[in-house]
């Protein structure tokens, strides 16, 4: 009999300890609804941005505890034209917002797209205009309006209207300005036969990375050249073309690298193939760059349809699910996940799958255990991921790097054990003590 009891006890254990390391993986927190569009961690990973942007709605920033998800603030901004078309994109730190309306609808009624207007400057934690409407602003570049740190942003002039005629029409691209997000400032402007293409900030928003573009033949239009310029200055502090290549997007510029991104119709494996070049600007030739072995995408490998997200701890790689995948869950399965808290509620963004890869050891450190929604966002310490629930506007944060389990899994093997110890103990003292209860006394 004793011999059954601890036979039955360390089954227990065995059981709760497996159901506590097997237990899937919960994110640190969930927003609730109406929390609007994911839009970044804050430059020290300490805050969660969302915004939101409608053309009938009030726009919104709200600011979140990046830990806790505690909502810190939410400020609305009464909009002057309601209904018109406009944009709206606050700084990454969601302490300014620059909101663009145009003063009357397009004639067309089906087309929303913003054709210049008044841009204002805004305190996005107090609601307060700072500055605007700027003469000749008449677009904002939406990814990057903002530099990292918050000190600046740059928009482009004339696209849709010449300089200094906010609500003309279109007359094509006068350049780019740029501005202080403090005070509303203007800084200097790039203007002239090459137009700016796009621009990167610095982390440390000392310099920005711009790149020109030039009417050129159909044999150099890969030919790229990038201007470094000093801020709040202006000053250029050097200029380089990248090599010829299939360059289709600049993802990164920290003060001395400089990372593009290109693409091969036929990779290593036969399919498309993704991959990143590093370029030092502190060498005098920029040679061919340098292949991070770790921020490229084989569709041959890691299926269609995905990127990845860098930081210095890890790199995120997202792939965009299909619809049929997520019809594929047989009806028992659906059942236990549905017990389980995991269920995937109807899908309004884009379905993904993440994996966080180590970047010291190019080893796979965690993987969610269900789809998430898009856009994904790492924190620039690579240590929490913020996206969107998949259903509505609500938001959540997971954990890139779970904590080892085995120490609770220990204690909860260590409890059940204990438990069915105590209750067979106790059950014996009881049959023990149910004969003598019943005895007559004697004499």
């Amino acid at each position: 009999m004793l011999k059954g009891r601890y036979i039955l006890a360390t089954l227990a254990a065995a059981l709760a300890a497996a159901a506590v390391w097997c237990w899937p993986v919960q994110p640190l927190w969930q927003s609730g609804p109406n929390a609007g569009t994911l839009l970044d961690f804050s430059p020290d990973g300490q805050l969660v941005v969302t915004y939101l942007w409608s053309w009938s709605g009030i726009p919104f920033v709200s600011r979140w505890d990046a830990a806790t998800g505690k909502l810190l603030s939410r400020v609305e901004f009464p909009r002057a034209y309601p209904g018109n078309p406009g944009t709206f994109w606050p700084s990454p730190d969601g302490r300014r917002a620059v909101l663009g309306e145009s003063p009357k609808m397009n004639p067309d009624p089906q087309d929303l797209t913003f054709r210049g207007g008044e841009l204002r400057l805004f305190d996005a934690v107090t609601g307060k205009q700072l500055a605007g409407p700027f003469a000749g602003l008449t677009m904002l570049e939406h990814e990057g309006a903002f530099s990292p740190d918050g000190r600046w942003f740059w928009g482009i002039r004339g696209f849709w209207g010449i300089r200094g005629a906010t609500r003309a029409g279109f007359d094509g691209s006068d350049g780019i300005d740029f501005y202080s997000a403090d005070t509303g400032d203007h800084l200097f402007g790039l203007h002239g036969d090459s137009r700016a293409g796009t621009c990167l900030f610095a982390h440390d928003g000392m310099t920005a990375a711009v790149d020109l573009i030039r009417n050129k033949s159909k044999r150099e239009q890969d030919a790229r050249t990038i201007r470094i310029i000093e801020l709040p200055s202006g000053r250029e502090r050097r200029r380089f073309q990248l090599p010829p290549g299939p360059w289709i997007r600049y993802d990164n510029w920290d003060g001395r690298y400089f990372d593009a991104v290109a693409r091969e119709p036929k990779g290593p494996h036969g399919k498309r193939f993704w991959f990143t070049c590093r370029f030092d600007t502190d060498q005098d030739l920029l040679g061919e760059g340098t292949k991070d072995p770790l921020l490229q995408w084989d569709e041959a490998i890691e299926g269609e349809t995905g990127s990845w997200m860098d930081s210095s701890d890890c790199v995120g790689y997202f792939r965009i699910a299909s619809r049929d995948e997520l019809s594929k869950e047989s009806p028992w399965f659906a059942w236990f996940n549905k017990q389980l808290g995991l269920e995937l509620p109807p899908f309004y963004s884009m379905p993904m799958s993440v994996r966080f890869v180590d970047r010291a050891t190019g080893q796979t450190r965690h993987e969610l255990p269900r789809l998430v929604g898009h856009p994904p966002r790492l924190s620039p310490d690579g240590r929490r991921f913020a996206c969107h629930t998949g259903s509505g506007d609500a938001i959540e944060v997971w954990d890139t790097h779970p904590p080892v389990r085995w120490h609770k899994a220990f204690l909860a093997g260590l409890a059940a054990a204990g438990g069915v110890l105590a209750i067979a103990e106790w059950r014996r003292s009881r049959r023990i003590a149910k004969p003598s209860s019943l005895t007559n006394p004697t004499g």
